[in-house]
């Protein structure tokens, strides 16, 4: 058995069984790690607070032969990010990006630069609020990791040149198609779910981003548009659109913050009748769990149900037992 012991980042956690918790984490030098940690729920356990979603802390672990899954032994947390777990947009970013990588195959040779990445995300986010534009240079940033950074210098369809870096006189629209990897100019557009309309001062934005100058000040159209266009073309990359996990999870955190804050308790007898007391979060409490556990007609239950339906196509006695799980 290979032991290790290296800094990680908690993606995310899963309860399992009464006392045990499984994590995905993110480390430095082998990328994506999922083990077990057993008894991590218990009151009285050492590794519970590094179990917690995106917490940096240091693993100790090991390989084992019949499962990908490895064990870990021990965990302690480095550094919870509270400021980042006592604001609600900060946690909602940061689960984002999260969910950024938890849908992205990470090669032990690139983790590095993948965790640099996402731990470089957090302390911005632990010192300072952040925008819309934040988000986008990190979103590009995540594309460049990928290697899928559209092409910006000449539109895919015919050649020609982009706009350079001076407004036209007109407002003329561009799209940015992740199909083709880059720009449709102006009279070689389509209705496309995977081209996104941006203007021209967004393209010129764009290639201010790709060439690492920083002093952009976007309008906010500018950021509207970089928002719309980024989703579409993770959403093509990666395979799905990354925002069912991520909200859901920091809704609940927002919702849990708030009456801890009002009742600074963690005992479950003073929270008798909190919904005459609070009814607009208790309806959202329980909204937000029912999209947490795949109910119909929620994000969640995409995700859910494809899974069942994977089970039955292999097993029906598994897929029954699970779908009351």
């Amino acid at each position: 058995m290979n032991r290790h012991n290296e800094e990680g980042i908690v993606l995310r956690p899963v309860d399992f069984r009464e006392r045990d918790r499984i994590l995905t984490f993110l480390t430095r030098e082998q990328g994506k790690v999922s083990g077990i940690v057993y008894g991590a729920r218990s009151l009285k356990s050492q590794n519970r607070a590094a179990t917690e979603p995106l917490v940096l802390a240091q693993f100790d672990y090991v390989e084992r032969s019949q499962t990908a899954m490895v064990k870990v032994e021990h965990c302690e947390a480095l550094d919870l990010f509270l400021a980042i777990r006592k604001d609600y947009s900060r946690f909602l970013y940061a689960s984002y990006f999260a969910e950024l990588l938890l849908l992205t195959e990470i090669p032990s040779t690139e983790a590095p630069l993948y965790f640099k990445w996402l731990a470089g995300i957090l302390e911005t986010l632990q010192n300072e609020p952040v925008d819309l534009f934040c988000k986008a240079i990190w979103e590009w940033n995540f594309l460049c990791l990928l290697g899928v950074q559209p092409r910006l210098d000449c539109c895919q369809i015919s050649g020609q040149p982009l706009p350079p870096n001076v407004l036209p006189s007109e407002q003329v629209f561009y799209q940015l198609d992740a199909h083709l990897g880059g720009i449709r100019s102006p009279g070689y557009t389509e209705p496309n779910s995977d081209a996104a309309w941006i203007s021209g001062g967004t393209v010129i934005g764009l290639k201010r981003l790709a060439a690492g100058d920083l002093q952009w000040q976007p309008t906010k159209l500018n950021l509207r548009e970089l928002h719309k266009a980024m989703f579409i073309y993770l959403r093509f990359h990666l395979g799905r659109a990354p925002k069912s996990h991520g909200l859901i999870s920091a809704a609940l955190f927002f919702c849990i913050g708030s009456i801890y804050n009002r009742y600074h308790t963690k005992e479950i007898s003073y929270y008798g009748g909190l919904n005459s007391k609070l009814p607009k979060l208790s309806i959202l409490f329980l909204i937000f769990t029912l999209g947490s556990i795949g109910f119909p007609g929620t994000s969640g239950f995409v995700g859910e149900f494809l899974t069942l339906l994977a089970a039955y196509s292999k097993n029906t006695i598994v897929a029954f037992i699970s779908a009351f799980g």
